[in-house]
């Protein structure tokens, strides 16, 4: 999904060498993998409408656009909702409304929240994009594709709206998307609604602390935020959505040991265990390029369990991403 003017989610799906987990900070229920919303995040007045203020969307060719809070400091409740837009133009209609008055239905909740944080970040899908903004596509706002392992399946589901939203307590989300959804009405229907909460010591369900590599500081919105690369979204941000489904009761049998070799770091102290490696064959696929990732070992980098993608199957078109890996192979 793309997000408009925005300080928030990662720009490519990649950046973690450790085997995917709940994020550390909220725990999540979750009955399927979900994936699949790559869109640039909005705030602000109607999309369509470049010089109202104040926001406006990542795709305002030429205004100053409110960020939205992307780099929003870590919570104890967290709510992602995902919803489709029906068909028609009254449908889409009450839908730009809707999101263009999002900061008022924000305001509706802090006034209310006696300090108490609260963020909302909303963001748009390839597919929902240019019936909601009658804008051009960002360059790298691109459907989620099906992605097939040799055991387990990334699955593309719809949705054309993420709204993340993170709180303080639960009340605060539950009366948010209370008055989103009233707001929306019968224009959209809520096909995933996952809920977010602080677990012991700010772990995952794994018993693992994670995320301690991401960004912080300067190098966050390096990591976070669309650049000079397309300079009519710049300030936008990108967001792919996962779930995935864990089987506790195995996990839970594994010793301790063969659990930091999964997740790679320590299970009491978060200490990075065995580094993993990542490689660039540009010239791999008739020079489409593909990233190997190879796994660390007690006695060094291995191949096995090794991971490779293309841009195709990180979602990204051949042009301009041809010799894809190649900033890697060459240390760049």
């Amino acid at each position: 999904m793309g997000t408009g003017p925005s300080r928030e989610l990662r720009r490519h799906p990649g950046g973690s060498r450790r085997r995917p987990v709940p994020p550390p900070h909220h725990a999540t229920r979750s009955r399927r993998w979900r994936a699949g919303l790559r869109c640039p995040t909005l705030s602000g007045p109607d999309p369509r409408v470049p010089d109202r203020t104040p926001g406006g969307v990542i795709a305002a060719e030429s205004q100053s656009t409110e960020p939205q809070y992307i780099d929003a400091p870590l919570s104890a409740a967290a709510g992602f909702l995902v919803l489709v837009v029906k068909d028609g133009e009254e449908a889409a209609a009450t839908v730009r409304s809707v999101v263009a008055g999002t900061d008022d239905l924000i305001k509706d909740i802090t006034i209310r929240a006696n300090g108490a944080m609260f963020t909302c970040n909303v963001g748009i899908s390839h597919h929902g994009w240019p019936r909601l903004t009658e804008k051009p596509l960002p360059k790298e706002l691109r459907p989620f594709r099906e992605i097939k392992g040799e055991k387990h399946t990334a699955v593309a589901t719809p949705g054309d709206l993420l709204y993340h939203l993170r709180a303080a307590s639960p009340d605060l989300i539950v009366e948010f998307e209370k008055i989103l959804l009233e707001a929306f009405g019968d224009s959209v229907t809520a096909v995933d609604d996952v809920t977010g909460f602080r677990y012991f010591d700010g772990r995952d369900l794994l018993e693992f602390a994670d995320g301690t590599a991401n960004p912080d500081g300067a190098a966050l919105p390096a990591a976070t935020l669309v650049g000079d690369e397309d300079p009519a979204y710049a300030g936008g941000s990108y967001v792919v959505v996962q779930k995935y489904l864990h089987d506790l009761s195995a996990w839970r049998a594994q010793t301790t040991g063969t659990q930091e070799e999964i997740i790679g770091r320590t299970k009491f102290d978060n200490v990075e265990n065995h580094a993993d490696l990542a490689a660039g064959a540009p010239m791999e696929n008739t020079s489409n390029g593909a990233l190997w990732s190879l796994r660390g070992s007690p006695s060094g980098v291995t191949s096995a369990q090794a991971v490779s993608f293309s841009a195709a199957t990180a979602g990204l078109s051949k042009d301009p991403y041809q010799y894809f890996g190649r900033s890697f192979a060459s240390g760049r």
